[in-house]
């Protein structure tokens, strides 16, 4: 779960950034939709018990700082659109 929250991360972030480019803002659609699961998965993975778990838990601090990075940006951006494309 740690490395799937990651890695969706990192995608989202990616996609974020090319979201702000004119006339490509329509990817925030898409986006954050895809950084609320990669929000849930990187929680998931902080939150479990087991050994190989704890040892990963700095991979599931950095998905989880990215999707959230993504859906307070992406948030201001859909605002300062007004919700549209």
């Amino acid at each position: 779960m740690t490395k799937a929250g990651l890695i969706i991360g990192i995608i989202v972030i990616i996609a974020m950034v090319i979201g702000f480019i004119p006339c490509l803002g329509w990817t925030f659609w898409v986006t954050l939709p895809v950084a609320i699961v990669g929000l849930i998965l990187s929680l998931i993975g902080l939150l479990q018990d087991d050994i190989y778990a704890k040892q990963n838990r700095h991979l599931a601090g950095i998905g989880l700082a990215l999707n959230l990075i993504t859906l307070v940006f992406g948030f201001f951006r859909w605002a300062a659109g007004g919700f549209i494309l």
